[in-house]
C-alpha cells in the first residue's frame, strides 16, 4: 500500500503543478508524466489492484453518467461511422490475434495484446480479484 500512496502523492504533485502552468488535461497529463519520470529514475511505484479497479469503475461511470438521449439519437445519423469503426474493431482483433499467434504467443496472450487500448479497462474489471 505504500507504493500505492507514493504513486497517488506523485500524480497529485504532477497535476497540482500542471495546473499551476495551465496545461491542457493538467491533472491527467500532469500525474502522468511526473510518475513516469520518477518510475525512470528508479522510484518503485504502483497501484493497488483493488484501487486500480475501482478507479476504472468510477471513471466509467462518470464518463458514462455524461452522455445524454440526445447524443445517443445522434447515432441514428452517424451509422456509416459506427458501422465502419465495428468493422475496423473486428479486424483489429482477428488481425491482432492472428499477429500474436504468429509470434509464438499463447492463446490467452494473444487475445489480450490485441485489444484496442481502451478494451483493455474491460479486461481489468473482468479480472477475478
Amino acid at each position: 500500500m505504500s507504493k500505492t500512496l507514493k504513486t497517488l502523492g506523485l500524480g497529485s504533485l504532477g497535476g497540482a503543478i500542471a495546473t499551476l502552468f495551465s496545461l491542457p488535461l493538467a491533472w491527467m497529463l500532469g500525474a502522468l508524466f511526473l510518475v513516469m519520470t520518477a518510475s525512470i529514475a528508479g522510484v518503485k511505484t504502483g497501484v493497488d489492484k483493488r484501487v486500480h479497479v475501482v478507479a476504472i469503475a468510477l471513471l466509467g461511470l462518470f464518463i458514462g453518467s455524461r452522455i445524454q438521449a440526445q447524443e445517443l439519437l445522434g447515432l441514428v445519423r452517424w451509422y456509416p461511422s459506427v458501422i465502419a469503426m465495428l468493422v475496423y474493431m473486428v479486424m483489429m482483433l482477428v488481425g491482432g490475434y492472428w499477429i500474436f499467434t504468429q509470434a509464438k504467443v499463447g492463446r490467452i496472450s494473444a487475445m489480450f495484446c490485441a485489444y484496442p487500448g481502451s478494451m483493455n479497462s474491460a479486461l481489468v474489471l473482468a479480472e477475478p480479484a
